[in-house]
């Protein structure tokens, strides 16, 4: 098997496990995970050793010796950290009330086992952004959670441009997207984490139950795909991020990276 020009070489990773020269492994347990996810995992050498290049693949726990030695005795807890899925996570809301954004705080972000880094609540709403801070605190600070409030001017405008409108200005990160009054199962980051970093699956979106509700992509995913704006295809019009990758995966046959909610967070 040949070399692709994309792809992680295990040789000076910290994590490579060797018997003399030759490697046997990885301590994550990464190379039998790869093989499963249908990755091509060649056996390589140089003159120095024999050792894993994983091909067409960009694996995120690859460190060498200078990072160790900046590192504790805990390198796996350390690594774990850095690559551990960070989301944004926003509250669409149009006729709901102020109470209908609490539950949902409480009852969908508050409840997962891992946390979302901000969340984000759009209004196409009546509501007044100073209410939402007079409810949740003047401080956006909410439990322990940074959160911002994005007011949509044009109350005619769809969901999905509302959204569009809410995403510009969020850091990298997954987007995670939900109905004010809805919630998603408590695991429902942990098991996207688990499935991305350390199942090693490839996952390009989680299918919504209904609507935006569910939904998560990463924002460049989003951003490459120019959100919901409205897009030709053989077919005629699509006007949703999910119609469009629901439409491209089946062209390009990737539609195994896209699962959904029940299969995520099944146990």
């Amino acid at each position: 098997m040949s070399i692709t020009a994309l792809r992680t070489t295990c040789k000076k990773c910290v994590f490579a496990t060797y018997e003399g020269k030759t490697q046997t492994g990885c301590q994550l347990g990464l190379i039998e995970k790869f093989r499963e996810n249908g990755k091509e995992v060649v056996e390589a050498y140089d003159e120095e050793r024999e050792f894993f290049v994983i091909n067409n693949t960009f694996c995120p726990y690859q460190r060498n010796e200078t990072w160790k030695n900046k590192k504790g005795d805990d390198l796996i807890g350390a690594v774990r950290d850095e690559v551990r899925l960070r989301a944004t996570w926003f509250i669409y809301v149009d006729n709901q009330t102020i109470e209908d954004i609490v539950t949902t705080l409480r009852h969908g972000v508050l409840s997962q086992t891992y946390r979302p880094e901000l969340i984000v609540i759009v209004l196409n709403s009546p509501i007044r952004p100073s209410e939402i801070r007079d409810r949740l605190g003047r401080d956006f600070i909410y439990e322990g959670i940074p959160y911002r409030v994005t007011q949509i001017a044009d109350r005619s405008v769809t969901q999905g441009i509302s959204l569009d409108i809410a995403v510009q200005s969020v850091p990298e990160s997954w987007l995670i997207f939900t109905n004010a009054g809805g919630n998603l199962p408590s695991n429902f980051l942990e098991s996207l984490d688990k499935a991305i970093n350390r199942e090693m699956r490839g996952v390009v979106m989680v299918r919504p139950n209904f609507g935006f509700h569910g939904l998560a992509l990463t924002k460049s995913t989003y951003r490459y795909f120019n959100g919901n704006e409205p897009a030709m295809t053989d077919g005629g019009s699509v006007s949703s991020i999910v119609q469009k990758l629901d439409y491209v995966a089946t062209q390009e046959g990737f539609t195994k990276l896209i699962i959904g909610i029940d299969s995520l967070c099944s146990p």
